[in-house]
């Protein structure tokens, strides 16, 4: 199984204009080797794109290309699971299951905010990044329960997209929301489903 493998991704994202859903392109399965378990380790990527920056500011968009006070995908931009995934980013595989044929393996969509979720505080009594419980977001600001201000990107992505997820030490991307990827080898190609209703089909890259 090691290689690479190329297929048609078949759940559908939101196109950078929001004019629509789409499907974000092909997929790129790369099993790079084995761990010491013998289990396989590699990446899936989705579509063509240039890399993602580094994230710099705990209260900006991002990424950055999302731009405006609102950040990410409540603006209509690729982004997590409902939005499609970002075009040309190696999402790494987790919870590999190898039996026999079967290659079955998570795909955890909020990945690409690890950098961005590491910035913020954890904050005590909450398992995400800002106090969300009776918080607001309108088109003259956002704030919590209180009343106090909280800057909109980041409250959008902590309390309403729940990208990351806090302990009481730090702050990472939320590995709880994912696709599930089921492929089985036949004749030399993958065949399959993701999310348990779409099929995939992946061939050998030469």
């Amino acid at each position: 199984m090691v290689g690479q493998w190329k297929g048609h991704w078949p759940v559908s994202g939101v196109t950078e204009g929001g004019d629509g859903l789409v499907a974000a392109g092909d997929a790129l399965l790369t099993v790079q080797g084995l761990t010491a378990d013998g289990v396989p380790c590699g990446t899936l990527s989705v579509g063509d794109g240039p890399p993602l920056p580094p994230a710099t500011d705990p209260t900006a968009p991002y990424p950055p290309s999302s731009g405006g006070a609102g950040g990410g995908p409540a603006d209509g931009k690729i982004g997590p699971l409902a939005y499609g995934e970002f075009p040309g980013h190696e999402y790494p595989i987790t919870g590999v299951v190898l039996d026999g044929p079967r290659l079955a393996f998570n795909v955890p969509v909020n990945e690409p905010w690890r950098g961005w979720c590491g910035l913020q505080t954890p904050l005590p009594g909450e398992t995400t990044c800002v106090s969300a419980n009776g918080g607001f977001s309108s088109p003259s600001g956002c704030g919590d329960s209180a009343g106090h201000p909280i800057p909109c990107a980041q409250f959008r992505l902590c309390a309403m997209h729940r990208v990351c997820y806090c302990d009481s030490s730090c702050c990472d991307a939320d590995p709880n929301v994912a696709h599930v990827v089921d492929l089985h080898m036949d004749r030399g190609a993958f065949q399959g489903s993701v999310d348990q209703t779409l099929q995939i089909f992946l061939d050998p890259v030469p």
